[in-house]
């Protein structure tokens, strides 16, 4: 009867210890999600920016147009979706400094290393930090859902995209670049 109780109470505590876990997976994936949502309004702002730095005027159909239309449309849930949005941001970028004639434009300097920023760089640095959050975030849920798998092998949960891409050597070029942590804390509760 002793032997009983103790494998009831092994027993109760495997499934609150898993309950715990899945709780915690579940607040980080609210936070993932919010950050999304930060980050598609960023977006906008983006795109607006862009449109608003044009001197050409944008026709329905242009290049930049439907480069405009796609960025502000990523749904930002695949390691696909964050380079996506930074290749369309570089062409952006391309299709703005060039002339009329389409030959680069000789009065802009584009600064090769920040190919994929607009002339916003509070709206930038705000999408950086987005976009490192969740990065860090998918790697945090990940792990939980990893430990969680381990101790319930007969229910797994399924892991999110781990938010790899080759351009998120770019965003932690730009945060090594920036030496001010009390504003980058201050900016990434604001974001949480």
């Amino acid at each position: 009867m002793a032997g009983g109780f103790v494998l009831l109470g092994l027993k109760l505590m495997k499934i609150k210890k898993s309950s715990t876990v899945k709780a915690e997976v579940l607040h980080l994936q609210a936070r993932l999600s919010k950050a999304r949502m930060a980050l598609k309004g960023k977006i906008k702002k983006k795109s607006n920016v862009f449109r608003a730095f044009v001197k050409v005027a944008i026709t329905e159909g242009d290049a930049i147009d439907t480069s405009l239309k796609q960025l502000a449309e990523n749904n930002f849930e695949t390691s696909q979706d964050f380079q996506n949005y930074f290749d369309v941001s570089r062409k952006i970028v391309g299709l703005i400094h060039v002339d009329k004639n389409g030959k680069p434009d000789s009065n802009i300097v584009v600064n090769i290393e920040n190919d994929f920023m607009c002339s916003d760089f509070k709206t930038e640095m705000d999408i950086m930090r987005i976009i490192k959050e969740m990065s860090d975030l998918s790697i945090k849920i990940n792990v939980r859902i990893e430990a969680c798998n381990q101790n319930n092998p007969h229910a797994p949960i399924e892991k999110v995209d781990s938010l790899v891409f080759s351009s998120l050597a770019d965003v932690d070029r730009v945060f090594k670049g920036h030496t001010d942590t009390a504003e980058l804390d201050e900016s990434e509760k604001k974001v949480s």
